[in-house]
């Protein structure tokens, strides 16, 4: 093997693959060269990936990589010589990688702000270095040829990349939920079930099938450069009334709401628990659907307007999503975000919100929590599970008083519903 240290680049020249030489602060260096960090970068976010499909695409990935960097490190007697070079099919590649990741993470919804954890802020470092990479090439690309399948390569990776860290940031919610319903269940004295297994089975299936044929394990120290011879709506906030949603907010609102410590000798906030089942006589709720939702609503406003207190109610199916948004006149504007991610996260945590409060205080657990899923995680009274047949059907949100009014206005309702069942 030849030394490490040659002595021919000691005056400031390097030499291409092809014999010819150029200073080493030149837009070509300068363009491989950042092509090889960002290459490095991408392989300390893979050391952080368990054996597995994911990690071993990342590597086909970064050995593509080479491939590219070693046509830009040619002349052109160097580059017509190499083979195997980047091509529309590897662009496919990426795109295939992108959409197997969107088959787990689901679609963007805001910014993201990096650093979820070690795993996600390593992705997105490789991120930024891969779109500095492409900015190098274009560079270079004003003022000598560069192959028009190498500019889209990079600016396909920095997407394929930016996925990846979505998906780290997903497998990190994924673990922190699961971490909070087994310290819930434990609070509650129930079995603790997994949420959204809809996405954990995608996340399965993704795993074992991807878009594109995974080759079987392989030394990831070897790469070859093959040459052919020798030298990647909103809710209306101001509207009064019943409303239906297809998305929902995604930061939750601020609050100045008194975060009341609400707990029975029996460890369980007072009048907030989950949905009861049915007394003996009585006709069981079968279905959680927009117009059970809407007569919880018109319950929660009766007793809004008993206690003088005007609130926003909202209701969530079981996946989490808005079905319904109803603004008493006279609620805080600030009041729909917050009742919106109430919901969501007796869903997400399939708990009554008060209850993750203690979990996220300075001597909790999870003394981070409030900082998970984007901020949407509430840790005060008034979001409520709705179970319906023992399953975890959605939940109802209310927000417009103190947390103890909030929660005293979703039991009601809910105590309500279960009576009048499905009449």
């Amino acid at each position: 093997m030849p030394n490490v240290y040659t002595r021919t680049g000691d005056k400031g020249d390097t030499g291409l693959f092809g014999g010819s030489r150029v200073p080493k602060q030149s837009l070509r260096v300068e363009a491989y060269g950042t092509v090889d960090e960002a290459n490095a970068a991408l392989g300390a976010a893979k050391a952080m990936l368990p054996a597995g499909q994911w990690r071993r695409r990342v590597h086909d990935v970064q050995q593509r990589l080479f491939v590219l960097a070693a046509e830009l490190a040619s002349d052109p007697e160097g580059a017509a010589i190499l083979a195997n070079k980047i091509n529309t099919g590897d662009i496919t590649d990426l795109e295939h990688l992108i959409d197997d990741c969107l088959a787990v993470t689901g679609p963007q919804r805001e910014f993201v702000v990096p650093g979820r954890d070690d795993r996600s802020g390593a992705f997105h470092q490789a991120r930024t270095v891969v779109r500095r990479a492409e900015r190098r090439v274009l560079a270079l690309a004003e003022t000598e040829p560069v192959r028009p399948e190498l500019i889209k390569y990079l600016n396909r990776l920095s997407d394929a990349v930016y996925s990846l860290a979505r998906l780290a940031e997903t497998w990190r919610d994924e673990e922190i939920e699961r971490i909070v319903r087994d310290a819930v269940a434990k609070v509650l004295g129930t079995p603790s079930k997994q949420a959204q297994p809809d996405r954990e089975e995608r996340a399965a299936r993704v795993e074992t099938t991807p878009s594109k044929p995974v080759e079987p394990d392989r030394d990831e120290g070897a790469v070859r450069v093959e040459t052919t011879r020798q030298p990647k709506n909103r809710p209306n906030p101001g509207h009064h009334g019943f409303d239906t949603a297809s998305s929902q907010s995604e930061q939750a609102g601020s609050t100045n709401f008194t975060r009341a410590k609400l707990a029975q000798p029996d460890g369980e906030p007072p009048g907030e628990r989950s949905t009861p089942a049915p007394s003996r006589g009585r006709t069981p709720a079968r279905r959680f659907d927009l117009a059970a939702a809407k007569r919880i609503a018109e319950r929660a406003e009766a007793r809004s307007t008993e206690l003088g207190v005007p609130v926003v109610i909202a209701a969530a199916d079981a996946g989490g999503n808005l079905m319904l948004l109803h603004r008493i006149e006279g609620a805080l504007l600030a009041s729909i975000e917050i009742a919106i991610n109430k919901a969501w996260s007796a869903v997400a945590f399939q708990a009554p919100t008060a209850t993750l409060g203690p979990l996220a205080s300075g001597d909790g657990p999870l003394p981070g929590l409030a900082d998970t899923n984007s901020g949407r995680v509430v840790l005060f009274g008034g979001g409520v599970p709705v179970h319906v047949d023992g399953e975890l059907a959605g939940a109802i949100g209310i927000s417009g008083g103190t947390a103890e009014q909030d929660v005293d206005i979703a039991t009601c309702a809910l105590q309500d519903w279960n009576t009048i069942g499905e009449q």
